[in-house]
């Protein structure tokens, strides 16, 4: 069933829909317009390489109440996408991933596909009530999505989900937003998004190279994207926005003056973090580096000369020369194994450029983690030890190499 892209009716009558397809690019975001502003001029160029781009949008937008707002808000990503792509053969239709139906809707000339996961959007500072950080929290466990088929959200089957994503796609390259309040606050459902995406990545079987993009805070930044590129970004969201405000007609682009000025402000700055995919060295803090000991033993804090050198792989994987790798438990103890059994989340790791290094272990629900949802190792009584990292805690690790020992 072809849907053009300026078509703004609903998606009561659609059939199921075509599979995933791998994709070099793969964008996970919260919002239908985080993409078009906070990710640009990145997206536009991603999309551009014609090697398969998809984009999931986790919630249905920001103000969306219902169905018929939200698809207001998918039309106006298909307009965007459809523009760069010089295509609006849209073919739309649901597709059960898991036990979620979730609406795919694809440009398969182009291979470009938009997934709606339909899941409520929470506020700014997450209040409401069925929000990704009252799932995060414990205090929602059962959310319905707001969509024409139903579904019903945990936060193991959406970190499931968007793992079957990843796997379906097969990315060269995932772009997300940022996973932690690291540079002041965000948007509650950016952040936690962003940590979605790496905790989804920690249970797929694929390992791109992640990149994290930092939304609202960046107005107080310096101007930073080439200025002749932003005419191109600014059509995009005038586009989205054209369908999902009611500014111009659906399909079309709204007028250049009747851009919001904070999202003017953003589509001027990129501040984006990487994943390094891999690396070698000793992990130090402060004076003291992490020491493998023994298989089955905690790791500990010491001294840097005697440090083991580490090496990060793609999959994530801490080991030192003598096949010893780093283990997270739930608690946040930090233990030495041998390598090769299966790990899991407990043995993934990510480490940005900021120096955080983030575990693959989904923390337990607790209360206020408004600004934390996501483990990160730091320092305790002499070990290592992972606890939620955010605003008020984020430790860093230097990452030297060094010689051969």
């Amino acid at each position: 069933m072809a849907v053009a892209a300026g078509a703004c009716g609903g998606d009561s009558g659609l059939p199921d829909g075509d599979p995933l397809a791998p994709a070099t690019e793969l964008t996970i975001v919260a919002h239908p317009d985080d993409d078009l502003t906070f990710l640009q001029p990145d997206l536009y160029d991603a999309v551009k390489h014609g090697t398969g781009a998809t984009t999931v949008y986790v919630t249905i937008g920001e103000g969306a109440g219902d169905v018929a707002a939200a698809e207001a808000r998918y039309e106006g990503a298909k307009s965007a996408y459809a523009t760069i792509a010089g295509d609006h053969a849209w073919s739309c239709g649901w597709i059960a991933l898991g036990a979620i139906n979730a609406l795919h809707c694809r440009l398969a000339a182009e291979n470009i596909s938009l997934v709606f996961l339909g899941y409520p959007e929470g506020g700014e500072d997450g209040a409401a009530a069925n929000s990704l950080l009252q799932l995060w929290e414990g205090n929602a466990t059962d959310v319905p999505a707001v969509a024409r088929r139903t579904s019903t959200y945990s936060q193991t089957s959406l970190i499931q989900v968007v793992a079957d994503i990843i796997d379906a796609t097969a990315p060269a390259t995932l772009r997300t937003l940022e996973v932690a309040s690291t540079h002041g606050p965000d948007h509650s459902d950016h952040m936690l998004v962003g940590a979605l995406a790496v905790l989804a990545t920690a249970r797929s079987s694929r390992a791109p190279a992640l990149v994290s993009y930092r939304g609202d805070n960046t107005a107080s930044e310096p101007a930073n994207t080439d200025p002749a590129l932003y005419p191109r970004s600014a059509d995009l969201l005038l586009r989205y926005d054209a369908c999902a405000t009611g500014c111009g007609r659906c399909g079309d682009a709204c007028a250049a003056d009747q851009l919001d000025a904070d999202h003017s402000a953003w589509l001027a700055r990129r501040y984006a973090i990487d994943v390094r995919r891999t690396g070698g060295g000793t992990l130090q803090q402060g004076t003291g580096c992490i020491i493998a000991t023994a298989a089955g033993a905690n790791a500990v804090i010491g001294d840097c000369a005697a440090a083991p050198v580490w090496q990060l792989d793609a999959q994530g994987t801490l080991r030192t020369a003598g096949n010893l790798c780093l283990q997270v438990f739930l608690t946040g103890e930090i233990t030495v194994a041998a390598c090769g059994a299966d790990a899991g989340l407990a043995g993934r790791f990510f480490l940005d450029d900021d120096g955080h290094l983030w575990s693959g272990v989904v923390p337990a629900a607790q209360d206020d983690m408004a600004l934390a949802h996501l483990y990160c190792v730091g320092v305790a009584g002499g070990r290592p030890r992972a606890g939620l990292c955010g605003a008020a805690r984020a430790p860093s690790w230097t990452f030297t190499p060094t010689t051969a020992r």
